[in-house]
């Protein structure tokens, strides 16, 4: 039987929060399966690494527990991991502790509305002036920033002094405009 009643807002956010809360049992797990990995690729068993009992390895691997910065940190110094092997450890760690808000985002795969907002802004645009440039570089720094991958948050800030760079440009054509008349 087929059923048409209209669902609920809040069955619809208990549904988004169940989901969200998958993602990040999924993304522990993932960060489990990757430091497994790493630790079967350094020769090691849960028993040999120094400071840290194997029941609290056990329970990382199997995606029960996150572990803090610090142990995620010291895991990876202990398997020697490569670069690549702690960008995608710490990537995945980021996503495992998202808060539920920027979990319920990408599970709907919606943007808040400041965060579509700020699109005309990021193009050059002309302020009016040096306090106007900070609160936008304050806006557009906040709109991008929440739940970007340390990588990604790079990518950011590079991207930011090209718009600052444009920003700036234009602010100055436009003074030197001013004064010409």
């Amino acid at each position: 039987m087929n059923d048409d009643r209209p669902v609920s807002a809040k069955s619809k956010e208990a549904q988004v929060d169940q989901d969200a809360d998958s993602l990040c049992t999924e993304s522990k797990k993932a960060l489990g399966v990757h430091l497994k990995r790493l630790r079967k690729v350094a020769g090691l068993s849960g028993y040999r690494l120094s400071g840290v009992d194997q029941s609290t390895v056990s329970r990382i691997e199997t995606g029960r527990i996150r572990p803090s910065h610090e142990l995620l940190t010291r895991l990876l110094d202990a398997y020697e991991a490569d670069q690549e092997g702690r960008e995608q450890a710490y990537l995945l760690w980021d996503q495992a502790q998202l808060p539920l808000q920027t979990r319920r985002r990408q599970v709907e795969g919606t943007r808040p509305a400041w965060d579509q907002a700020a699109r005309p802004a990021c193009g050059p645009t002309l302020l009016a002036g040096a306090s106007a440039a900070e609160d936008a570089a304050r806006y557009l720094t906040r709109a991008q920033w929440a739940g970007n991958s340390p990588a990604r948050r790079s990518a950011l800030l590079d991207d930011a002094e090209g718009r600052l760079v444009q920003v700036l440009a234009a602010l100055h054509a436009a003074r030197t405009r001013t004064s010409a008349r």
